[in-house]
C-alpha cells in the first residue's frame, strides 16, 4: 500500500509541475481558454493527463518495486486509467480545499492567530474533513492499484 500510495502522489506531482509550468509560461488562465484576469484557486486551468506527462525516477523506482518483472505488469490502459482518474480527483480535492481557505479567509480574515476560539475550531473542522476525504480517496485509489499486483 505505501508503494501504491507513493507512486499515486508520484503521478500527481508530474501533474501539478507541468501545471505551474504551463501557467509560468503564459498558459491558459482560469479555465481552459480563459481570459487573463479569470480567478482562479492557483491551480491552473485543471489537471494535466498521464500521457502528457514524464513520471519521475521515484515514480519508475516505485513502479518496479510493485512490478519487479515485466510478466506481472498490469494492463497498461488500466493502470493509465487509475492514475489518470486520480489525478483528476486528487486536483478536485486540492481545489476544493483551496475554494474552502480562500473562502473561509475572505469571512474571518487571513490571521489564523487572531480568530476567536470557535472560528479556529471550525476552521480545523472543515479543513479536516476535506483532509479526510483526500486520505480516504487516497487509501481506495492505492486498494485498486494493489489489485492490479499479480497474485501468488
Amino acid at each position: 500500500m505505501r508503494a501504491a500510495e507513493a507512486l499515486l502522489a508520484e503521478a500527481v506531482y508530474a501533474s501539478r509541475a507541468a501545471q505551474a509550468a504551463t501557467s509560468a509560461l503564459g498558459g491558459p488562465v482560469g479555465t481552459p481558454g480563459g481570459a487573463a484576469g479569470a480567478r482562479q484557486c492557483g491551480l491552473g486551468h485543471g489537471p494535466v493527463p498521464l500521457a502528457e506527462l514524464e513520471l519521475s525516477a521515484r515514480a519508475r523506482e516505485l513502479a518496479l518495486e510493485l512490478w519487479p518483472n515485466t510478466r506481472s505488469e498490469p494492463q497498461a490502459v488500466e493502470l493509465r486509467a487509475l492514475l489518470d482518474a486520480w489525478i483528476r480527483e486528487q486536483d478536485a480535492l486540492d481545489r476544493a480545499r483551496n475554494h474552502f481557505l480562500r473562502d473561509f479567509r475572505s469571512r474571518h480574515g487571513r490571521g489564523r492567530a487572531e480568530y476567536a476560539p470557535e472560528v479556529a475550531a471550525a476552521f480545523d473542522a472543515g479543513l479536516e474533513q476535506i483532509n479526510a476525504k483526500a486520505r480516504e480517496r487516497l487509501t481506495a485509489c492505492a486498494e485498486r492499484l494493489v489489485a492490479l499486483l499479480p497474485r501468488g
